[in-house]
């Protein structure tokens, strides 16, 4: 199986993130890259998974089944200790089972199949109210169908759309970043709040030359139904938010001023210093900055992108910038003389706040 760099990272060590330092718990970020715009003509997206997920993973076999069988649908898959425990999972509902499934790769949030379909993740909540534990389907149960049954993205966010509406969707807001060999998609979901248990979702097609961040804050703005080539949602988006009273339905619909409630800063806004600071490094003339009220979802690289590049950008502290993690560590490396002699290992991050980071 030829991956052509498609995933660019599974899973990168919860360490080497700023935010994992602090004991955040939803640290995962995603970097997506369409094809023009990386350096060998594949298409990328990455998933850093910070947080106490499980870190076993194996292939799952392709297979085959006679009609009317039906397969399970589980919680608590991502804590298990090894690949057959059942230590803490239950079973949430059955759905009929395809008549053939791909092999995948399976982790915690499974990533990637033998068509080159791969999916990576980060979480960003949202609103309390939407959310209904009766839905059937957790975030990475989905991705686990739609690697078992799918071999495009487009295929990918259309059948997750109607697995969410039939059998409802019970997880917090997530974002998923979805590639194959030819295009790569940003989608959000939430459920659909306590009285329903269906979900409403977005998705956007990052252009062939752009590169887009995806970093626990939802990310998907205004949404163009008209262009079905570039963006798709649930057919309840709108009305939804109007129901609840989270758009008045005269002016200009945004998804995530609707439902994602802002992120962590005092003045929602669609990104964190993660999607800046990585948007700044690869398009350093586009003229971002932490003043704007709202980051585009994609820019153009200044020059093509590695995945080199991208392990690098998930594994930085922000180096070279006023932002800079690197050099406020409290623990010391013992081995050094001035280290040993200053050493505080009470805190690993400095008591200097920084605006950019989540409260405790």
């Amino acid at each position: 199986m030829k991956l052509k760099n498609l995933f660019a990272l599974c899973v990168l060590a919860a360490s080497t993130l700023p935010l994992a330092a602090q004991g955040e718990n939803e640290a995962c970020t995603s970097i997506m890259v369409g094809r023009k715009a990386s350096a060998d003509g594949s298409v990328m997206t990455s998933h850093t998974c910070d947080s106490w997920y499980r870190t076993w993973m194996r292939y799952s076999p392709s297979a085959d089944f006679p009609r009317d069988t039906v397969t399970s649908i589980y919680g608590g898959r991502m804590h298990t200790e090894y690949p057959g425990s059942m230590d803490g999972v239950t079973e949430r509902g059955k759905i009929p089972q395809a008549k053939h499934v791909y092999r995948f790769l399976d982790t915690a949030y499974p990533c990637l199949n033998e068509r080159q379909l791969a999916i990576g993740e980060t979480t960003y909540s949202g609103r309390d109210t939407l959310c209904n534990p009766e839905g059937m389907f957790m975030i990475e149960e989905l991705q686990r169908i739609a690697l078992e049954r799918c071999s495009t993205a487009r295929e990918a966010i259309k059948l997750m759309g109607e697995l969410i509406k039939k059998y409802g969707y019970g997880d917090s807001g997530e974002c998923l970043t979805i590639a194959d060999p030819k295009e790569v998609w940003i989608f959000e979901v939430q459920g659909e709040g306590p009285k329903k248990k269906g979900g409403v979702w977005a998705a956007v097609r990052i252009p062939d030359d752009h590169i887009a961040v995806s970093a626990n804050v939802s990310r998907i703005g205004n949404i163009d139904l008209a262009d079905t080539e570039n963006y798709m949602a649930s057919d309840n988006v709108k009305d939804v938010a109007k129901k609840l009273g989270l758009w008045d339905g005269k002016g200009e619909f945004s998804f995530w001023k609707a439902y994602s409630g802002g992120n962590y800063l005092k003045e929602p806004k669609n990104y964190s210093v993660r999607e800046l600071f990585i948007m700044q490094q690869l398009a350093p003339n586009a003229g971002l900055s932490g003043d704007m009220p709202e980051l585009p979802l994609s820019v153009k690289p200044e020059k093509k992108v590695s995945v080199e590049d991208v392990a690098r950008l998930l594994g930085s502290y922000y180096e070279g910038t006023d932002m800079n993690l690197s050099g406020r560590l409290k623990v010391k490396n013992p081995r050094k003389k001035e280290d040993a002699d200053a050493q505080e290992p009470d805190s690993i991050v400095s008591d200097r706040a920084n605006p950019w980071m989540r409260p405790d």
